[in-house]
């Protein structure tokens, strides 16, 4: 969605237009990559005993909470994108962003 948000950005869209429509365009992204690492996994060593929930390289707890919790912040961040205004939206983004940088990195 990073480049999604910036590049309608610099078209001039507001940013409650483009984050819906760069969600929209990630969930496939997010599809392919959940089968890619199911795929390329299927061989991967997984005979340790707290591992009996992963298949692939794909810890299903760990799947179910992201959707979950995915699911549940959705129609908060829709009531939110309503009522925020822009410079809010926008800085609160790049916080998010830059939470995400900081724990790949980590």
């Amino acid at each position: 969605s990073v480049l999604t948000v910036r590049r309608f950005r610099k078209q001039g869209y507001q940013m409650n237009e483009v984050v819906p429509v760069a969600t929209i365009l990630t969930l496939p992204l997010a599809c392919i990559g959940f089968v890619a690492y199911l795929i390329a996994g299927i061989h991967a060593n997984t005979t340790a005993t707290h591992l009996h929930l992963l298949y692939g390289y794909i810890y299903f707890p760990a799947a179910i909470g992201i959707i979950l919790g995915a699911n549940l912040a959705i129609p908060l961040g829709v009531k939110l994108s309503r009522v925020l205004p822009e410079t809010l939206y926008v800085k609160g983004y790049m916080v998010i962003l830059l939470i995400a940088l900081i724990a790949v990195l980590l």
